[in-house]
């Protein structure tokens, strides 16, 4: 069950999922998910939620370049296929704004998204993106964002 959810549909979650502020309290680490489909965005809080992750989910590919402004994400999931504006467009605008983040990108219509997605990073000079195929499974999802987060590994399986 994910943590308590402000209006803008940020799950709050605070756990030893994150770095250390100079106080020595723990900041969570952050995950901006980018999707149309609303229930993709909710399994993937409530994964996240379980691990101690502060989460963000936007539906609107046009307003997900600010939302990765203002909230400065560890890590972004991106759909590769949504309306108006595709996942590798959106990609390359956060491209440009220079955040050091690592991307995950999504897709279950095939490779083709993500091999354009992988060139432009490679053009970029940054981390080439993680994989995740739709459907998948939530286990999968949550050992993709361990690694991704480099945060301990959970209980195996």
């Amino acid at each position: 069950m994910p943590g308590p959810t402000s209006s803008e549909g940020q799950v709050l979650a605070y756990d030893d999922a994150g770095d250390r502020d100079p106080r020595g309290q723990t900041t969570p680490k952050r995950l901006l998910v980018i999707d149309d489909q609303i229930q993709i965005c909710i399994v993937i809080a409530r994964v996240a939620a379980t691990l101690g992750l502060d989460t963000r989910t936007i539906q609107d590919p046009l307003k997900a370049t600010e939302a990765y402004i203002d909230f400065a994400p560890d890590v972004v999931m991106l759909d590769m296929v949504m309306p108006e504006k595709d996942g590798v467009d959106v990609l390359h605008e956060m491209l440009l704004v220079g955040l050091p983040t690592k991307f995950i990108l999504m897709s279950g219509y095939g490779v083709s998204y993500m091999h354009m997605a992988r060139a432009a990073a490679a053009f970029h000079g940054v981390e080439q993106p993680a994989i995740l195929s739709k459907p998948f499974r939530q286990v999968v999802l949550a050992d993709l964002l361990r690694t991704t987060m480099s945060m301990d590994p959970g209980p195996s399986t």
